[in-house]
């Protein structure tokens, strides 16, 4: 009985993880998107996704959990900012600008999952 309390606390906390990325323009356009993998379990803002996810969902899903490159502020961000925190073990958070190629393909990947989270409805 102690090794499998030991087990469970340990392995169910290694299996956990949160994202959240949050984004606002200039004109005061303002999006939060929440993703988290938990106890096997798939979930996008609020929607219960399944154990499984299709193959380009889930391709889609592990690009998005990498987060979006940072593109320098240096010269200011004319389109808006975006905020990226991720919580496994660590929290991890990313600012950057909300322009480039990186960002692109980052959005990309995220409208891919939000296009699923809207066809799932469990």
């Amino acid at each position: 009985m102690k090794y499998f309390l030991v087990v469970f606390l340990f392995c169910s906390v290694s299996f956990a993880w949160k994202m959240e990325f949050h984004r606002t323009s200039h004109l005061g356009y303002s999006r939060r998107d929440i993703a988290k993998e938990e106890n096997g379990q798939y979930f996008f803002t609020g929607r219960n996704l399944g154990k499984t996810l299709p193959s380009p969902v889930l391709k889609a899903w592990k690009e998005m959990a990498k987060g979006p490159s940072a593109v320098s502020a240096a010269s200011g961000c004319p389109a808006g900012t975006y905020t990226f925190t991720k919580t496994d073990k660590t929290t991890q958070t990313l600012r950057g600008c909300m322009q480039g190629k990186a960002y692109g393909n980052y959005i990309a990947e995220l409208e891919i999952v939000r296009r699923y989270a809207k066809g799932s409805a469990k």
